[in-house]
């Protein structure tokens, strides 16, 4: 029976130092701003600290080095603790900015100290055998305060991101779910079943009755529940191959974009630019062969226009754009649109920009440009055709992702009926997002509904990672 022990101790920990491996490693290539990528190195440590911490149970086990026997137990319990002061760590790195992480970091050093200096002080106190023979100490600090509270903790911060990513790929969601259900379930085996001891819980939940009711070890299980969040993070890390798709598409727009560059410069100049001039002579005829005074007003309104068009597009040819949307201008250059467009309707417009500076300058000027497009495209629709009393626009950035949301109380339109593929607008807006490998989510209620009439746009695009990782351990 203790060769068995033997063995099942000798997996046990091997499962979760592979895990503990994989997840530093991971940490050490992976550039990303999802929370779990800076948050990784906590897991990878906890995995690696809990696995030498069983190794050492198996050779106290198979009576390897017997007279350091004690002395292993000990050093177990300081890995276990230092383990479970990684898991907590990792939770709280999920749910909070890396200032407060860093903040509560190092409060739990400082917690782990105190306990490490009260450790001790029972050892040197009541002597070398008292906490191996007396258990109470150790099963309350390490599995009821350290090890359930971090499983508990890691599992809420698992899906609470879950239900974060879903809008990018509900796929991902399952992935980082199941993550947080197996590491929940770690935290009821490792966290409740302990060695047997005269008070509650510890004298209903043990692992002899587990043994006793189940007729298994409940290391079989742990090892089982091991694999597990070694095979659930792999699947949760798969999300951020989604990172490096979007920077290739986004380097590779960028090239093609400049190659375009040059022929359409030549289209401005030879057909567009040519056909505003005719257009604005042909105004001026209107304007010499009527004396109405408005019409003549309307005439000079209109040539003015055309020639400032003319003068952007030149410029443009030129190369000097700066009058042209960047990321520095994205938002003045939105409120001068939503002026211009709606300053003779009557439309209550609520614009919120919830985006930091340095989100917007962390942005190429080509995916600025596609953002702003595409909602010039939206509100002009709206303009046109929503008959809209009210419309919020607002932008945001969740995990690694701005998310624009453009919604209006107008008559909606029927979906099934007039879908992106079919309504040239759209069409142009799911290309453009298609371009930046981002996602169109589109409602509308129509007004054959007696549900309120409106339609909600929400996009999101991936947002370039240009930060660099600090090593907080």
């Amino acid at each position: 029976m203790n060769d068995l022990y033997i063995f099942l101790y000798l997996l046990y920990g091997f499962v979760f130092i592979l895990f503990g491996l994989y997840s530093v490693s991971k940490y050490r290539k992976t550039q990303s701003i999802f929370p779990l990528s800076n948050s990784i190195i906590y897991i990878g440590l906890f995995g690696l600290a809990h696995g030498l911490s069983e190794w050492l149970t198996m050779l106290r086990l198979a009576e390897v080095f017997d007279e350091y026997r004690i002395v292993a137990f000990y050093l177990g319990r300081v890995l276990k603790g230092f383990s479970f002061i990684m898991l907590i760590q990792f939770g709280v790195s999920m749910f909070f900015n890396q200032f407060i992480s860093k903040f509560f970091f190092i409060a739990l050093l400082v917690v782990y100290g105190i306990w490490l200096a009260l450790f001790y002080r029972i050892i040197f106190v009541l002597g070398m055998n008292y906490l191996y023979n007396n258990p109470a100490f150790l099963i309350i600090t390490l599995r009821y305060f350290m090890a359930l509270p971090g499983a508990l903790l890691t599992s809420a911060a698992m899906f609470y991101h879950g239900y974060r990513v879903k809008a990018l790929n509900k796929t991902w969601m399952y992935y980082y779910i199941l993550f947080g259900f197996t590491i929940l379930f770690y935290g009821i085996l490792d966290g409740l079943f302990v060695r047997q001891a005269h008070f509650f819980p510890a004298n209903v939940f043990y692992n002899n009755w587990f043994i006793d009711t189940f007729n298994i070890p409940i290391q079989v299980l742990k090892i089982i529940v091991g694999l597990f969040i070694y095979l659930s993070i792999r699947l949760v890390f798969t999300s951020f191959s989604w990172e490096v798709k979007t920077l290739m598409n986004q380097a590779y727009t960028s090239n093609k974009d400049k190659d375009y560059t040059s022929k359409i410069n030549f289209v401005i100049h030879d057909e567009i630019i040519q056909s505003l001039y005719v257009t604005s002579m042909q105004i001026n005829k209107i304007q010499h062969r009527v004396s109405d005074a408005s019409v003549d007003a309307l005439c000079k309104e209109t040539n003015q226009l055309i020639e400032d068009n003319i003068q952007s597009l030149r410029n443009i040819i030129k190369g000097n754009d700066s009058n042209f949307v960047s990321p520095s201008t994205l938002d003045e250059t939105i409120k001068n649109f939503i002026d211009k467009l709606f300053h003779d309707q009557k439309v209550h417009l609520s614009y919120h920009n919830h985006l930091h500076k340095n989100n917007l300058l962390s942005l190429n000027k080509t995916v600025v440009m596609h953002i702003y497009f595409i909602i010039q495209e939206a509100l002009m629709n709206i303009a046109k055709h929503a008959r809209a009393n009210t419309i919020v626009l607002s932008l945001r950035q969740e995990l690694n992702y701005l998310k624009v949301v453009i919604k209006d109380d107008g008559m909606g339109f029927n979906i099934k009926q007039k879908t992106p593929s079919s309504h040239i607008g759209l069409t142009a807006m799911q290309d453009r997002i298609d371009t930046l490998n981002g996602k169109l989510i589109l409602k509308s209620t129509h007004k054959s509904h007696f549900l309120k009439t409106g339609t909600t746009i929400t996009f999101y695009i991936p947002m370039e990672v240009h930060h660099e990782k600090t090593n907080d351990c």
